[in-house]
């Protein structure tokens, strides 16, 4: 699926009140994120009523107040995701990462809804609670993969990392060599501008397995585009998995990878 970027999703700014200002504690469960959105910005319409946007937070337990966390946005393929992946909850714990899955984010929204979502959710949080900047990541499964991906080109300002699992896209067609199949799967396009900052300031995460049917499309994508183009990228193949969630040591790699400080790209590249 082609999309084109004609999106002002890199303007959203929101205006939010601060933990430090009375904000109630962020507490597990579904709730709204308090804040403001000028109604139009850049020209572009933002139509996020945020009285009526729901996200579902999941807090590490025995977190202290006065350490930052760190953050992983989830964009699911379905529009309810009302819990953590199934095995995820103690690898977000021991890595202290707060996990926020925006509702009605699903494969059926539009593009510009799902990044929009996550964009806020990205925004919003540190003016909330104490949040480690240098780990927003954002994640997801399936088609909510490839918005991840979408959404730290867009903005990877915002987001160090990505953490793609069974789906991931990039901007730009690949050679095909393991995929066979004719569609318009995994890629994107985007200006020269945010490519190179993508590349200077995220590090992604591909995972897939054996028998997920997205399987050679993804190393198509892996191996033709990320790695091809010197992106800090790591594939994690696992061996056996299908199209479903990865296992806890997937994701517990992934998010030590992401920890990493970028490399320093050598001379030439």
């Amino acid at each position: 699926m082609k999309k084109i970027l004609t999106l002002g999703l890199a303007f959203v700014f929101v205006t939010a009140q601060s933990s430090f200002g009375g904000q109630a504690p962020l507490k597990t469960g579904l709730q709204n994120l308090p804040g403001t959105l000028p109604a139009e910005e850049n020209g572009a319409s933002l139509n996020f009523d945020l009285s009526k946007e729901m996200f579902y937070i999941s807090m590490p337990s025995g977190s202290s107040a006065s350490q930052p966390l760190g953050l992983l946005i989830f964009i699911s393929p379905s529009d309810e995701c009302t819990e953590v992946p199934q095995g995820w909850t103690s690898v977000l714990m021991k890595n202290r990462l707060i996990f926020i899955a925006p509702q009605k984010a699903g494969n059926k929204q539009p593009v510009s809804r799902r990044a929009g979502l996550a964009v806020l959710a990205a925004k919003t949080l540190p003016e909330m609670t104490k949040i480690d900047t240098n780990r927003v990541y954002v994640a997801g499964f399936s088609g909510g993969a490839r918005m991840a991906s979408y959404s730290a080109f867009l903005r990877p300002s915002l987001f160090s990392g990505a953490f793609c699992v069974c789906g991931v896209d990039f901007p730009g067609k690949v050679p095909r060599v393991k995929a066979t199949k004719e569609d318009d799967y995994g890629y994107f396009s985007l200006g020269e501008q945010e490519i190179a900052e993508a590349k200077q300031r995220v590090k992604f995460v591909v995972v897939t397995g054996s028998k997920d049917f997205r399987y050679n499309n993804i190393m198509d994508i892996y191996t033709g585009g990320f790695h091809k183009d010197h992106y800090t990228v790591k594939l994690i193949d696992v061996p056996g998995m299908d199209h479903t969630i990865c296992p806890p040591k997937a994701l517990s790699d992934g998010i030590s990878f992401m920890d990493m400080k970028m490399p320093r790209a050598p001379v030439g590249r």
